[in-house]
């Protein structure tokens, strides 16, 4: 069995909080993304934990959302922020 995938923040990426939002900037690309209240806490949670079970048990803990939900929001956000290079997928 392969470990579970850990992601982490490209380091080609810098980050901006603007009250309850966030601004990425992709330096190698040079192009910006913006991330509302919910995407913001993803992606400090990623940036902390890495691992999705840990995000997804926090994010319950703050946010009054079910798990499925959760996950299917989590899902959508990780793979657009792989798509755009913005989140790596390393092995553990």
């Amino acid at each position: 069995m392969n470990p579970a995938p850990h992601l982490r923040t490209n380091p080609e990426v810098i980050s901006q909080i603007l009250g309850n939002e966030a601004v990425l900037l992709h330096l190698k690309t040079e192009t910006y993304y913006s991330l509302d209240e919910t995407g913001l806490r993803m992606w400090q949670l990623i940036g902390e934990y890495g691992e999705q079970q840990a995000i997804i048990t926090r994010m319950q803990e703050e946010f009054n959302v079910d798990e499925s939900t959760l996950n299917n929001d989590f899902k959508r956000l990780v793979d657009e922020l792989t798509k755009e290079g913005l989140l790596l997928d390393v092995e553990n």
